[in-house]
């Protein structure tokens, strides 16, 4: 295998102290990828449209996206890469010839179309430069990569999938997260795994899918999504299933589909988010839909569409964001649209594409007004745009956005930080245009 780590990155320069966000509140969020429920244009129904971003990525006080192979971002400016100087309020190009990036809470890199990867803040060893002190400036963390990503929300652990299929974890290491064997947080890239498809962290564990379609995963298992045992972690990898296809973790629920495209969830179901009529842990790979096109596991909800373009959901419905009159728990699949394309959301707030392009929204809009300056809980959808290509949320619901199909880039919500890129810190409940 080539060195894919940086000689030089031994002993970084660092920049002393630095705020540390606030686990609970002062950049907690989760990390939605547009590519995920994005629109598949392969099949020819119909041509594809001049799309704005190729990713777009959304964190609570920090955002993100790639264009013509140039990554954008503004917000907080802990994460800006920009010496810890200011929060940036507008958009603001970082670097060109870019194939990938992911924000989080703790770490902003981007992957360059040569398979370098540069890297700012890093908290907790998530840089992988053998320090736990954060950086302010982008640098260069590793090189030979062809694939990014990281822990989706609570703990900072990066995750690098080399030109070799080899994967490379570093950071926070509560759970076992990093497949060491041990808890204790790892400060530089160490291998943990080869033939490697996909990765993904849930925020409490780790998952992997090689190019056989086998699934991994470690961390914590206290509602057994890892293995059927009385231990409350998983400190190595242990094999959950074969012939799997694609995959999608929240917390401790974890879904897949098969070859088959059946759909299967396994974990935390607290809250009857696998639709099994009940709110008890489930300890195997248990079968709940079949003839899926696209499905995600949510925060306390599981959604799918169907073959036919049905759009089902499952889960905590206490905001109404599941668009069906009421505000009642839904422990079994009920259906929630029709002739649906793609969709985005959770418990909290809930947004539909359907084949006409236009797009609805149910929940609570305290925070961004559903765009159309209606800041109560709608427990029926609305239609907020009627030429909408794909809708990205914010997880917890600060503020959401969606591409039309010019390739405009529309979005609302908080902007304390200027996540809004609009120039302002004022929080807005109309979607407006966003200036590239």
């Amino acid at each position: 295998m080539m060195d894919i780590f940086q000689s030089s990155l031994a002993k970084p320069k660092l920049l002393a102290g630095g705020l540390k966000p606030d686990r609970q509140g002062l950049i907690q969020a989760d990390i939605i990828y547009s590519g995920e429920s994005s629109p598949d244009f392969s099949g020819g129904d119909a041509p594809p449209p001049a799309v704005i971003t190729s990713k777009f990525l959304a964190s609570e006080n920090h955002v993100a996206f790639l264009k013509d192979n140039s990554f954008y971002h503004c917000g907080i400016k802990e994460l800006q890469g920009n010496g810890n100087v200011e929060d940036v309020l507008t958009f603001t190009k970082q670097s060109d010839d870019v194939k990938d990036a992911v924000i989080s809470p703790w770490v902003s890199i981007y992957l360059t179309n040569s398979g370098d990867v540069y890297g700012t803040y890093g908290q907790d060893g998530s840089l992988g430069i053998n320090s736990s002190n954060p950086v302010y400036t982008f640098i260069n963390i590793a090189n030979n990569i062809k694939k990014i990503n990281n822990n989706r929300s609570v703990y900072s652990n990066t995750m690098l999938i080399t030109n070799d299929d080899e994967l490379f974890l570093a950071g926070d290491n509560t759970y076992g997260i990093q497949a060491d064997g041990t808890t204790k947080d790892k400060l530089v890239f160490h291998k943990v795994a080869e033939n490697v498809a996909d990765c993904a962290g849930s925020g409490f564990n780790t998952y992997y899918l090689t190019n056989s379609g086998e699934l991994y995963g470690c961390g914590r298992n206290s509602n057994k999504q890892i293995i059927n045992s009385s231990a409350s972690s998983v400190t190595s990898f242990a094999k959950i299933a074969d012939n799997v296809k694609s995959f999608s973790v929240y917390d401790s629920s974890l879904c897949f589909i098969d070859n088959n495209n059946d759909l299967y969830c396994r974990g935390e179901n607290s809250f009857g988010q696998f639709g099994l009529g009940h709110k008890n842990d489930v300890a195997e790979n248990t079968k709940i839909a079949e003839n899926i096109k696209e499905f995600r596991c949510e925060l306390a909800s599981v959604f799918y569409i169907d073959s036919n373009n049905n759009l089902y959901g499952a889960g905590l419905n206490s905001n109404g964001s599941f668009g069906i009159g009421d505000i009642s728990p839904i422990t079994t699949f009920t259906k929630l649209a029709e002739d649906v394309k793609t969709f985005n959301g959770n418990y909290r707030n809930f947004f539909y594409i359907n084949n006409k392009n236009e797009l609805y929204g149910a929940g609570n809009g305290e925070y961004h007004g559903f765009g159309i300056n209606n800041t109560n809980k709608n427990n029926t959808f609305v239609k907020i745009a009627d030429d909408a290509q794909y809708v990205v949320q914010q997880a917890d619901a600060y503020h959401f956005w969606y591409v039309d199909m010019k390739g405009k880039l529309y979005g609302c919500g908080k902007n304390s930080y200027g996540q809004q890129g609009n120039g302002t810190t004022t929080d807005i409940f109309v979607l407006e245009e966003k200036v590239i």
